[in-house]
């Protein structure tokens, strides 16, 4: 590919990207098998948000798996870590009734934890491979083809210290900290959606297998959005682009409250939309202004919070769908991505000065 600036004129990031392609692929296949698995073998909708319950309380592993990202080589560990969850998912095979459910529910688990220390040695891979200005095309690159598909260092310090320093660097950069809570506060309702979309499949009359079918949609949105999302962050900021985002969030939010399919198709088709949008404006900004030994830990940090705000909403959710309905669960998430979406739109903090890119040697070393 001479010739091609950005990120996919290094091929290096060409050859990532295919693998974390083909990866995103069993990715999406297990988790619409796993939710549609367990609503099949219950009937029940809370079974089938249960199962994402499992693969976001995983989120509580991330700052081991942050640490470990910023303690070895990067590269190594993204190989081990995938071809150990291969094994794991091998467990599925003695799943036969709802008797062997849990097995499931521990799968979800494990993947979900293996999930936190690949994407954390991931993003600073990513850092460590390219300049700061092609981060936005590479995420939005990686991100996109991942919702279109159905070096060893020691600072001297002790771990529960390093385990700190991600969240203390997020809070103390006010883009990061805006960003990070902001999407937290999204996540805290967003979570409601991984059992909305059975309740509303039933209200349609359809299948649980249709639950593929809007996943397909989303995906179409993504692809979009995706496709997008670099020149919504550059010409926006990640901070807007991000308010972008949860207001598309609040459109479809508001659209899903109608009990047809087309309103359906539509709601699904605007979260597909936010999806990129939302995680590349995150992860461009951390990745920015991260200095390259804490690549690791803050994306884990991170990422432990928004996904624990996601694991607390998909369990209220849960609770509440048999009793309350989906409407009341909509209603609340579009009321409550407003307010952060109002915020990073009007009034988003200022860019602190990008840091300077990690030496050629170090990157490298990082990409061996």
């Amino acid at each position: 590919m001479d010739g091609v600036s950005g990120a996919l004129g290094d091929p290096r990031f060409r050859r990532l990207l295919a693998g974390n392609s083909i990866s995103s692929f069993g990715d999406s296949a297990l988790y619409l098998s796993l939710g549609i698995w367990a609503k099949d073998l219950t009937g029940s909708n809370a079974a089938a948000g249960e199962v994402f319950l499992a693969l976001g309380a995983a989120a509580l592993t991330a700052p081991l798996g942050g640490q470990l990202a910023d303690r070895v080589r990067r590269r190594p560990l993204l190989i081990v870590a995938d071809a150990a969850t291969g094994i794991v998912v091998l467990s599925l095979l003695f799943v036969h009734s709802r008797r062997q459910l849990w097995i499931i529910y521990a799968v979800a688990f494990a993947y979900g934890a293996s999930r936190t220390v690949i994407s954390s040695a991931g993003a600073g891979l990513v850092k460590d491979l390219l300049a700061d200005d092609d981060l936005a095309s590479a995420n939005a690159a990686l991100v996109t083809l991942g919702q279109g598909l159905p070096t060893a260092r020691h600072h001297g310090k002790h771990p529960p210290a390093g385990l700190l320093e991600g969240a203390a660097h997020l809070r103390r950069t006010p883009l990061l900290a805006q960003t990070t809570f902001s999407f937290a506060a999204a996540m805290l309702v967003l979570g409601f959606y991984e059992t909305v979309t059975f309740a509303a499949i039933a209200a349609l009359h359809r299948p649980p297998s249709f639950f593929g079918v809007l996943m397909s949609v989303q995906a179409a949105g993504s692809i979009a959005g995706g496709l997008v999302a670099t020149r919504v962050i550059c010409r926006l900021g990640e901070a807007r682009a991000l308010g972008v985002a949860l207001a598309t969030w609040v459109a479809a939010s508001t659209i899903y409250l109608f009990p047809v399919l087309p309103a359906a198709v539509t709601a699904l088709l605007l979260f597909g939309v936010a999806v990129p949008l939302s995680a590349v404006a995150v992860a461009t900004a951390n990745q920015r202004y991260t200095p390259a030994p804490l690549q690791g830990r803050v994306f884990a940090a991170s990422n432990m919070l928004t996904d624990l705000a996601q694991t607390l909403s998909i369990a209220i959710g849960a609770a509440l769908i048999a009793t309350t309905g989906y409407a009341p669960l909509l209603a609340a998430a579009a009321a409550t991505l407003t307010v952060p979406s109002i915020v990073l739109l009007v009034r988003p903090a200022s860019h602190p000065a990008a840091l300077a890119p990690a030496p050629p040697l170090q990157r490298q070393r990082e990409s061996k």
